[in-house]
């Protein structure tokens, strides 16, 4: 499983942070668009926070512990469970690998990284 997150600004957690999860199901790609509702536990899907899914197109390839993924969205959905994207913009980037394909249960051994002052 792999998850990126964007955040306009450091926030206690993840509090605030448009969430993308990708996973393979029989190798096939499957994304999640979420939303993080509160500072702690797991994210909850864009419908349920009032937004709706904003990815258009999806692509994810693993290979044994590499993965790559490419995505597509607006820029700007007007969704408040997306944060808008401007290019040159600083943000939070949130990474995250784990080994679990099933995005919404605790994972034990998952690896995560922020990066602030990310730009696109």
């Amino acid at each position: 499983m792999g998850r990126l997150g964007f955040l306009a600004q450091k926030t206690k957690g993840k509090f605030a942070a448009d969430q993308y999860i990708f996973t393979s199901d029989d190798g096939k790609p499957v994304a999640h668009d979420l939303y993080q509702a509160s500072a702690a536990g797991r994210p909850v899907s864009d419908e349920e926070a009032g937004g709706k899914n904003s990815i258009l197109a999806v692509a994810v390839v693993r290979d044994g512990k590499s993965w790559t993924v490419e995505f597509t969205r607006k820029l700007k959905t007007g969704e408040k469970t997306d944060m808008e994207i401007t290019p040159g913009k600083k943000f939070v980037l949130l990474l995250a690998v784990g080994p679990a394909q099933i995005w919404n249960v605790p994972h034990k051994r998952t690896a995560r990284w922020e990066v602030e002052g990310f730009a696109f």
